[in-house]
């Protein structure tokens, strides 16, 4: 038997969830008249214009607005608002100071970088300075976490830089990063950046029922952004070749 209680509970939360999902999404494409219409079952892509960038700020207003952690799978695996509540009703509760997945730390040094104009020259200032001080926190789960510094960033990406360049990569070239949250992101989209060039990250596929749709999207992307390099993970070089 279904718990009365139980169910209005989670339709308020369904409810809750819609309104701050078409919030953020009429925020992002006040034009697109389907957001108006959304469902639980509205998908993210084609109802509701959610791209990959616009899941990150999806999903981070959702943990903020709950108080929650969500898995990091969330941000690519959920097709529809009713595969977030799913997320969403089993998920931790967490301080509302600690809802980042990603944690910038806070520089303490006594000057400030005034003449910077890029983020390589950001990068340089801080590693010149504070090589082992951390820069990013990627959190593997609630209390493991790895810590990136300001050197290793930068040691990094500048091996990434001389890879492309070897490769033929010239400044103005645009790079297509599908890669999943981690260091390695953060290596090759500093490392395009130390070679000239302009990355463009896309989302590996997630799951099989993905792929055709997935397919279609990223190759019009790498096609409006001319692309003449893609960095992948392993496991996705066949999807590589076909996007190609």
């Amino acid at each position: 038997m279904v718990d009365p209680q139980s169910e209005t509970e989670t339709h308020k939360l369904a409810a809750r969830l819609l309104n701050e999902i078409r919030e953020v999404a009429l925020r992002m494409q006040p034009k697109l008249a389907s957001i108006h219409r959304a469902t639980l079952d509205s998908h993210l892509d084609r109802d509701l214009g959610f791209d990959s960038l616009g899941r990150v700020e999806l999903i981070s207003h959702i943990e903020k607005t709950f108080q929650v952690r969500l898995p990091e799978q969330t941000f690519s695996d959920a097709e529809s608002p009713r595969d977030i509540l799913r997320v969403l009703m089993t998920a931790q509760q967490v301080e509302t100071d600690d809802l980042s997945r990603i944690d910038l730390a806070i520089s303490e040094v006594a000057d400030s970088p005034e003449k910077v104009e890029t983020l390589v020259e950001m990068l340089d200032w801080h590693a010149q300075r504070q090589p082992e001080y951390p820069h990013i926190r990627l959190y593997i789960n609630d209390d493991d976490y790895q810590v990136i510094s300001y050197g290793q960033l930068q040691e990094k990406a500048q091996q990434v830089a001389a890879s492309l360049q070897q490769r033929g990569l010239v400044p103005g070239d645009t790079v297509a990063l599908m890669l999943p949250t981690g260091e390695d992101y953060f290596f090759s989209f500093f490392g395009v950046l130390y070679a000239g060039g302009i990355p463009v990250p896309i989302y590996p596929p997630a799951r099989p029922s993905q792929l055709e749709d997935h397919m279609n999207r990223q190759s019009g992307i790498l096609e409006n952004a001319r692309c003449r390099f893609l960095i992948t993970i392993g496991r996705a070089k066949t999807l590589a070749g076909v996007l190609r």
